[in-house]
Parts: structure tokens; sequence; C-alpha cells
């Protein structure tokens, strides 16, 4: 399997032709700590669509396995040749021949992400299950071939592979590997070091685990300041935007404080947040108190505790972000350069993850937009009559089901056709904006405030009984009274006749009953001499 990795390292085959991405695995505590981060992730992933593919020996230490292999939807066992554990057993997973003793892998795959992790015993530990060198690997493409030359496309064809966004998840994969890969080539370091290689490789894996599971972009940045600050000390370390011209910056995420999301802060008091974002270039400063960008500011720094600071851009004078700067601070003593070259690293890896997020996002307020436009009225802003008879049929079945009050009110305005003949349709368009807004302004937030059609609104109130709705139909009818609505060509004077029903379960079985009994009060007050309220009897075609 060594020369099989070999062959790999060097072919193309992301969607833009970049070589595969490897990233080593230097020793037992790392190669196990990889295999279990792995296979929680593994075990995040959706049943119906995740491939499991490792060597029973690399199964052995986890203490999931069971639970891992019983959820994934297809499970290939690895078999060396001389573990001979799995092979025969009744209902087995399916096994396939791989060529080396003392060669392990453990590969998954699901349409969100894939990993797959190599480890290759020294020829004298051989039978013992200590893993010495390997390598591993989130690039989603290079999973698949690999997976593809073991077990071959038939076995591959009965798990559902296809993933959504495709080239987008292979481009962010490919990309996080690259910086993998550059922050274990940083990790062979003497034993003084502050970091450990294992920290940084897991902290980056967290990284690919948020883009895999975190959808909103505070989400992401609070887990990128949280990973960081969990390996650097520090006192203080944030996510900060500047707007293009503003003199003010916007923490979006900090360590210390999960709930914090949009605190505005003036720049005038963070000169090196102003340097970054005019050189576009990190800013370190090792002493706060002696360093001439800030030595004006010391007491503020002396009372905020910090005595270092690191300034890293994150995604430079974006338009729909603004630009995005990681800050850290610390007090003792200064950032070392291999500390700096981490949050650079990181900070790359969040560009990447936040330009998804921000993607998935825009989707998300575009369908919401689309959403929102399907169930509202355009000349009114209240909802219209499509979503008012889904919100009815829901409110009708919880009131019988559970012995709820529930009112409708049918208001109407009265000589509105006189309004558009002698001021023009335009003018009836503002008179029905302004009723609207009155309405609005007069019901509860529990109540649904719809146009049914022309000069026509219905009101739902739940939870409301006859006494309660004529009290809230009489509010309305004096606010529609109270003064003239102002229109460009002037003022116009209406006033509203208003039917209320109330549901009676024994003899309403439909929201046509509901209605039809508030119609039938609207009618009576329309012949009464409009401009009032007029409550229908409980009794069937009675008011």
């Amino acid at each position: 399997m060594t020369a099989f990795l070999q062959r790999f390292r060097n072919t193309p085959c992301g969607t833009n032709g970049e070589a595969c991405s490897f990233a080593p695995v230097h020793g037992d505590a790392m190669y196990r700590a990889l295999l279990h981060e792995a296979a929680a992730i593994a075990l995040s992933q959706k049943e119906c669509s995740l491939l499991v593919l490792s060597d029973a020996r690399a199964l052995a230490p986890l203490d999931n396995a069971e639970v891992l292999l019983a959820k994934a939807a297809k499970t290939v066992v690895l078999w060396n040749g001389a573990d001979t554990s799995v092979e025969g057993q009744p209902g087995a997973p399916e096994c396939v021949l791989i060529p080396q003793v003392n060669d392990h892998l453990f590969l998954f795959f699901s349409p969100d992400m894939g990993v797959a992790l190599f480890a290759r015993e020294s020829p004298e530990k051989v039978g013992e299950g200590l893993p010495c060198v390997g390598a591993w690997t989130a690039q989603r493409s290079v999973v698949l071939r690999l997976a593809e030359a073991l077990v071959g496309p038939e076995i591959l064809s009965t798990v559902a592979l296809a993933a959504p966004d495709t080239p987008a998840l292979e481009r962010i994969s490919a990309e996080l590997m690259r910086l993998i890969t550059i922050a274990s080539d940083m990790a062979q370091l003497s034993d003084g070091d502050l970091f450990s290689g294992r920290s940084e490789l897991l902290t980056v894996l967290e990284i690919l685990k948020a883009i895999g599971s975190k959808r909103h972009t505070h989400d992401i940045l609070f887990v990128f300041v949280e990973q960081v600050a969990r390996i650097v000390e520090t006192a203080r370390c944030s996510i900060v935007r500047v707007w293009e011209g503003s003199d003010y910056a916007h923490v979006l995420a900090s360590h210390e404080a999960p709930s914090l999301s949009d605190r505005k802060i003036s720049l005038d008091k963070y000169p090196e947040i102003c340097q970054a974002i005019d050189t576009g270039a990190k800013v370190v400063i090792d002493n706060v108190h002696e360093d001439p960008l800030t030595a004006s500011l010391g007491e503020h720094f002396t009372k905020a505790g910090f005595d270092a600071l690191a300034i890293v851009p994150v995604m430079k004078k974006n338009q729909q972000a603004g630009t995005l700067l990681l800050r850290a601070a610390r007090q003792g003593r200064a950032f070392s350069p291999r500390e700096i070259n981490f949050f650079e690293v990181v900070a790359e890896a969040a560009s990447s993850a936040l330009e998804k997020a921000q993607l998935i996002e825009s989707a998300q307020l575009a369908n919401a937009r689309l959403e929102h436009l399907a169930i509202t009225d355009a000349l009114t802003g209240l909802y219209n009559r499509r979503h008012l008879l889904e919100r009815l049929e829901q409110e009708l079945e919880r009131s019988a089901r559970y012995a709820l009050p529930l009112s409708l009110l049918i208001l109407d305005v009265d000589n509105f056709k006189q309004v558009n003949d002698t001021a023009g349709h335009l003018t009836g368009d503002a008179v029905l904006r302004g009723i609207s807004a009155r309405m609005q302004a007069c019901v509860r937030r529990v109540d649904l405030v719809a146009r049914f059609g022309g000069e026509e609104f219905v009101i739902i109130l739940p939870q409301t009984g006859g006494g309660g709705a004529v009290t809230e139909a009489e509010r309305i009818r004096a606010a529609i009274g109270e003064k003239p609505v102002e229109t460009r060509t002037g003022e116009v004077s209406v006033t509203a006749s208003i039917g209320i029903a109330v549901f009676d379960a024994n003899w309403m079985r439909t929201t046509n009953d509901l209605i039809g009994s508030a119609d039938e009060a609207l009618r009576k007050a329309k012949q009464l001499g409009k401009n009032r309220v007029v409550l229908a009897d409980n009794r069937e075609g009675k008011t």
C-alpha cells in the first residue's frame, strides 16, 4: 500500500487538476488521535450514504467501532492475509485482500466529506498493531479515488455518493489539505516548543468539522477563535470586521463570549487594526507600551490587561463581508514567530470556510425572500389569501383538538368603489396601504392579518372568544375612521364594517363554515348602515 499511496501523491485529481494532498502522520500518538477523530466525524454523517473501509486491526483501538460499522450503509474490511478474525464469519462485512501485512488504512466517504488515514508499521513492530509513520487526507476527490482503487466501482455503486455543490466542497477540501500539510511540516519541533504536531493537526481537523457541520457565519467564526485560543495562550482572541471607509469596527466573535456576535468599537482606540487595514498585512506588536503605534494608548491596554497583540487578515476588502481580521492579545510575553505562523494558517483556512458559509447564507436568504413573496400581498405587505387559508386550517384543527376559542374577523372598507371612481386607483391603493398599517398596529403578535381580496381583509384571532373579538374589532374600526388617510392627492376619510364569527365545533366542520358565518355577519353590518361591528349568532346560519 505504500507504493499505492506514493502513486497517488502527484496524480492530478481535483476539480481543477490539482495534485493530491496528503499530510504526514508522525508516530503512534498522532496516528491514534487522528484515527479516533476520523471515526467520530464518520459517526456524525448520515447513515444512508456513509461508506467505511478499514483493515481489522485499524478498528481495534476504537471503542465505537461496532457502532460505526452498524451505522454505515456499506462497510468493507480490508484483509491483510494474516488476520482471520473477520474472514468467513457469519454476517461479517465484505472483505478485500491487501498484500502487505504491515499496512493499515481507515477510510470513510459521504456526500459531505471524506477522510483517509494510512499507516505503516516498521518491520520490527509487525504484529504489534503499532503504526509508526503514515499520511492522511481529507481531499474528497482523493478519498473517493482511493476507495475506487481498493474495492472497485461495483461496490461503491451500492452507496449513494452524490454530493450537493460538489465543486465547491472539493475546492474547499483541497485548499484545506494544502494548509494542513503546511501545518504538519511546521510541527517538527523540539520538545520545548509550545506546540505539538498532534494539537495543530487536530485543530485544523476541527476546522474541517466546522465546515461540514456549521452553516452560519457566526458559528464558524466562533469555532475558529475558540480553537485558536485553545492552542495558543491568549487573553482574548476575536474576529473583527471593518467596512471600507468606516470609523468603526464590529467584533463578530470572541472566544471568551460565545453569545457575542456584533459589538461595535471605535477604531481610534485600535491603531493596530487600522494599520492592518491600510497595509493588508499582519501586524505584530511585542510590547504595546513601547511600540510607537500603541504607546499613546498604554493606559487603555493596561486596563484591558494586554501586553502583546497580533492582527492577521482573514478576508481582505470583500464587498459582502468587509475586511475580516483575526485579533489576538495576551499578557506577559510576546507571540512567537511560530504562533504567528499558526495564526496565518488558521486565518487562511477561515477564509475558505467563510466563503462557503456566505454562499450558503446567500442561498438561504434568497430562498427566504422567495418564500416571503409567495405568502405576501404585494400592495399592502400583509399575508395573502393562500397563506391565510393555510393558517386558518391549522388554527381550526388546533381549536377543535384542544377546545380553544377561535374568532375570525372579516373587514370591508365602506364605499371603497367611490374612492376609486372619484380619486383614482392609485389613491385607492394608498388608502388600502394606510388601512393595513392601522390594522397591524391594533392587533396582537399572535393574530394574523391578511388581505382577502379587493378591499376585504381577514383577521384570525387565536384563543379569543366573542367578547374579546368584539373589543378588538371595535378598536380596529375606531383606528380606521379616527382620522383621514393621507395620500398624494390629499386626505381621504374612510370607515369600515366588520363581521365576526366564533368557531363552534358543534356545527362548523371546515374553514368555509367559519368564513361564511363571518361573511354573513359582515353583510348584516352593511345592512345596518355600515361603519359598525356585528357578531354572528353562534347557531348555524344565524347572526
